[in-house]
């Protein structure tokens, strides 16, 4: 028989219930994006990961896969993406004043750029303590690393890969941007036919008639120009250094050697250097075009697209490009919007997130998603275009899994 309390408890049972019901379904409805902001405030776990330097934002920190002077480089997973990325790593405290111009070069330069064999900026995250640059992953390691453990490039190997390396230069020569580091070290491989170029610490936007002064980048890659009082032509500098990096991918080692700098330095000035019976005759033209000491006569960017080395390459287009946000006649004309504003909606990104996350930059996590998906569907999207350009060409052998550290010593002043 029910007493008073009985009915009393089944009275609160039966209004309970489908209040539970409700808050269980609304948890179920939450989007991805939701969902994550609402673990990073309130899930413990997330607040552990945070709290031991495992995560940052919408990122886990994997395991280090790269070191410099300044930074590290860790492997990342976006969580809402599920993206690898690499997350380089700077200590405030180790930062001086030169470092912090070297960051703002950067991302000032990569901010800019959207090109195939470029590695993309996705975003910026500071603390207190640490900058964080959320950067493309290049999984299969340094072009350096990889000649280091596997010995020279064939031609047949080398050519779409330089290919590549050109048509990168060529499209921030188009933006008026010196790269001023460019070596083995800073090309790194996609997959195994697909290069990036990185590094962009050293870089500069600056009008094509102006010269520049400060001497950056590796010394073994430095034109002779850059030894002397005169100044140079950033582009100049550049096509040299294509040229050492191409005697490198083909001979397995660089053109000029010293014992010590001052060394190094005379033998670039005298810019003599051997060219191995066993390269084309295409290959030796090409390298010797580009190693002339005087910059005025050295091959310029569209003479080197169009050498006999290179005949029959094609070369990679910058990706098909859309805005944040996106218009009416955009999302007509452009599929990519279409496609981007899909993904992020997916997600339970809608507009208004959007607008937002354009107007803060990118120090926002918002922009990060968006340039993650947006670099997803640029992949895909363009995929049929990169295809066309790896058909017939022969494939890196990459039975090995290579580092990416990045150890070298670099030379710069800043001015």
């Amino acid at each position: 028989m029910k007493t008073e309390n009985d009915e009393s408890t089944t009275c609160q049972n039966s209004n309970i219930q489908p209040l539970l019901s409700e808050l269980s379904q609304s948890s179920a409805m939450k989007k991805p994006y939701e969902s994550m902001l609402d673990n990073l405030a309130n899930d413990p776990a997330i607040q552990k990961e945070i709290a031991l330097g495992q995560r940052i934002g919408f990122y886990n920190i994997r395991e280090e896969i790269g070191a410099g002077n300044f930074s590290k480089v860790n492997l990342g997973i976006h969580c809402l993406t599920n993206e690898k990325v690499a997350i380089k790593i700077m200590d405030k405290s180790k930062m001086n004043e030169m470092t912090q111009k070297l960051l703002a070069h950067e991302i000032k330069t990569m901010e800019q750029l959207h090109h195939p064999n470029i590695i993309r900026l996705f975003e910026c995250v500071e603390t207190t303590s640490r900058v964080y640059l959320i950067m493309e992953y290049a999984g299969s390691g340094e072009l350096y690393s990889h000649i280091q453990c596997h010995g020279k490039l064939s031609e047949n190997v080398c050519k779409p890969l330089f290919a590549q390396i050109v048509s990168a230069i060529s499209y921030i020569h188009s933006k008026n941007i010196i790269h001023r580091d460019i070596k083995a070290e800073n090309v790194l491989l996609l997959a195994p036919d697909w290069i990036k170029l990185a590094d962009f610490g050293f870089s500069c936007q600056m009008n094509p008639n102006d010269t520049l002064t400060t001497f950056c980048g590796s010394p073994a890659y430095a034109a002779p120009e850059l030894f002397k009082i005169d100044g140079y032509y950033g582009t100049n500098a550049d096509i040299w250094a294509i040229g050492v990096l191409l005697y490198f991918m083909l001979v397995g080692k660089r053109p000029f050697y010293g014992e010590t700098i001052d060394k190094l330095k005379q033998n670039i000035l005298r810019g003599v250097y051997p060219l191995p019976n066993y390269l084309s005759i295409s290959a030796q033209r090409v390298i010797s075009q580009m190693l002339v000491v005087d910059p005025k006569k050295r091959n310029t960017i569209d003479d080197i697209k169009n050498c006999n080395f290179l005949m029959g390459c094609q070369f990679t287009k910058p990706y098909t490009q859309c805005d944040m946000i996106s218009n009416d006649n955009e999302l007509i004309e452009n599929p990519l919007a279409n496609i981007v504003r899909n993904k992020l909606r997916f997600y339970g990104i809608d507009e208004t997130i959007v607008r937002d996350g354009a107007l803060k930059g990118i120090q926002n996590a918002e922009t990060g998603i968006y340039r993650i998906v947006l670099h997803q569907a640029q992949q895909d999207y363009d995929q049929q275009k990169c295809n066309s350009i790896r058909n017939g060409y022969v494939m890196i052998n990459s039975k090995k899994p290579l580092s990416v550290l990045i150890t070298s010593n670099k030379t710069c002043t800043i001015s």
